[in-house]
C-alpha cells in the first residue's frame, strides 16, 4: 500500500516504482559504460605499445 501511495503521487518519502526502476536501468548503463571505457583503455595502451608509438598530447597546453 505504501508503495502504491509513492506511486501515485500521495507520498515522496521515497522513489516510485518508475524512479526505482530508471535507477537500476541507469546503474546498469554505468556499469556497461565504465567496463567499455576500461577495454578501451586497456586496448589503446596495448596498441601502443605494439606500434611502439605514444599518442601526442593535448594541442592546448602547446599553443
Amino acid at each position: 500500500m505504501t508503495q502504491a501511495d509513492r506511486d501515485s503521487g500521495r507520498r515522496s518519502d521515497a522513489p516510485s516504482s518508475a524512479e526505482r526502476e530508471e535507477l537500476r536501468r541507469l546503474r546498469r548503463e554505468v556499469k556497461r559504460l565504465r567496463e567499455e571505457r576500461e577495454i578501451l583503455s586497456k586496448a589503446a595502451a596495448w596498441f601502443a605499445r605494439e606500434t611502439d608509438s605514444v599518442p601526442p598530447k593535448s594541442s592546448s597546453s602547446s599553443k
